[in-house]
């Protein structure tokens, strides 16, 4: 295991804006390629992406380059959690939360007793497999603990939410939080919400993610408050290299 730090999660303790992408395209050779470009973060999405297997040698492949590897799971319950956190990842980002209970839960899936229900394990790969004097990040403070915001029933209840112990990052998921109140993810009415809410939550020091496309939208956030910024998904980054060079010489 690398003598590595959390990156990403040492960055936003000291007030720093992050920098990182989506990964949905579950390849080696992609990741050695990212997280060799100077981004802070790979987000490794087992929702919507095929991350199915090998998380562990993604792991290994994003912490090597000195990014941090942060996995979002199927769901916030999933035994995918307690995987990920033995096998050192550096970040947690779970979707599907719906309520105060459920963000609750998930916390407590990833602390260990008395307060949490994490289960216990000297030998795993976070734990640099029980070898005296290595690192040893199977502890509550090393994960970077986030959900993602994609609810309207969460809007208003954004207090309270700061206010749970060991929650880091609310990301604000635009495209599913557009659907849930009926509006364009990209529109003035999306901004102003992700303005508020970023307001709110770094009041309560609370880092905030969303998502950008260009440097237009990167200043904007940023200017915002938000501080963890996923710069696009690594399928569309791809393919739209290829299709601006095609416009380009006009095929």
């Amino acid at each position: 295991m690398s003598a590595n730090k959390n990156y990403v999660k040492q960055k936003l303790i000291n007030n720093e804006i992050c920098v990182g992408i989506w990964s949905i395209i579950s390849s080696e050779s992609n990741l050695d390629i990212f997280s060799k470009s100077k981004l802070d973060f790979i987000l490794l999405d087992m929702e919507h992406g095929n991350y199915v297997h090998k998380i562990e040698n993604a792991i290994r492949i994003v912490e090597s380059n000195n990014c941090s590897p942060i996995l979002r799971p199927p769901t916030f319950n999933s035994h995918f959690v307690q995987n990920a956190l033995d096998f050192g990842i550096h970040g947690l980002i779970v979707p599907q939360i719906k309520s105060i209970e459920e963000i609750q839960l998930y916390i407590s899936n990833t602390v260990f007793p008395p307060k949490g229900i994490r289960g216990f394990n000297p030998f795993v790969r976070s734990a640099s497999y029980g070898m005296k004097n290595e690192l040893n990040n199977n502890n509550d403070e090393f994960a970077l603990r986030s959900i993602i915001l994609e609810h309207k029933d969460l809007l208003n209840k954004l207090d309270e939410i700061s206010k749970i112990e060991f929650l880091d990052l609310v990301y604000i998921g635009a495209y599913d939080l557009s659907k849930s109140l009926n509006i364009d993810p990209t529109g003035n009415e999306m901004k102003k919400i992700i303005k508020d809410a970023t307001e709110i939550l770094r009041k309560n020091n609370i880092s905030v993610g969303a998502i950008v496309f260009n440097k237009e939208d990167f200043k904007e956030l940023t200017n915002y408050g938000v501080n963890f910024i996923v710069y696009s998904v690594d399928s569309k980054i791809i393919a739209s290299g290829i299709n601006s060079f095609i416009s380009d010489i006009e095929i």
